[in-house]
């Protein structure tokens, strides 16, 4: 008998798990997401800065301009993988 309702007890906890860990795994693939995001914007503004001091503080017109091209790369480039990823964790 109450081996029984031990194994019953066993059984909604293992279904429920089931249920709920793609959930889980999903809300965690959005918050590397975001943390993706974050990280991309934070190194795009450190190249910006860097654009902005070595073309107004140098005159470094070429090193200034690959500042720039490394900025918005680094942004397109974060920006999708973190769409990416955030698809993929919305499913």
């Amino acid at each position: 008998m109450l081996a029984g309702y031990a194994r019953e007890f066993m059984i909604r906890i293992l279904r429920r798990k089931q249920r709920t860990s793609g959930h889980y795994l999903g809300l965690g693939l959005v918050f590397v997401a975001l943390a993706l995001l974050l990280v991309t914007l934070v190194t795009s503004g450190s190249f910006a800065v860097r654009l902005c001091c070595r073309l107004f503080g140098e005159g470094r017109f070429l090193s200034s301009f690959l500042d720039g091209l490394l900025a918005a790369g680094t942004l397109l480039g974060g920006f999708c993988a973190s769409v990416i990823v955030f698809l993929i964790g919305r499913r």
